[in-house]
């Protein structure tokens, strides 16, 4: 079991990693998303919303989501396990706060130009 989690958290590894290479990967993670929603659109296929390129502008708050409900339990539960895989919860925290921020951002923009 101890080994099928650090797959997972190995798997999930990029929500941990500098601010600017999980930004970067994020990113080429989800044009892999988008295209295949392309694909499913294209078929007539409706995507979910990740998968949905006109709704890219959710992704700050999807990997709040992601991190809050998938990597930070995984990471917290490793760590309890293996006190030096600790920095992955530090990481994974640091990248959602800087998620927050752009997602607050977001929304912010939204708010004023829905009363412009």
């Amino acid at each position: 079991m101890l080994a099928a989690h650090c797959m997972t958290a190995a798997d999930l590894c990029s929500m941990y990693k500098p601010w600017q290479l999980t930004e970067k990967l994020a990113k080429i993670i989800m044009e892999e998303f988008w295209l295949q929603g392309d694909e499913e659109k294209e078929q007539g296929i409706e995507p979910i919303a990740m998968m949905d390129r006109d709704k890219a502008d959710q992704l700050p708050q999807s990997q709040v989501g992601f991190i809050v409900g998938i990597c930070l339990p995984c990471y917290e539960l490793l760590a309890n396990i293996l006190p030096e895989t600790h920095p992955m919860v530090m990481g994974a925290s640091s990248n959602l706060k800087k998620w927050k921020e752009l997602a607050e951002k977001q929304g912010a923009e939204k708010e004023t130009q829905s009363e412009a």
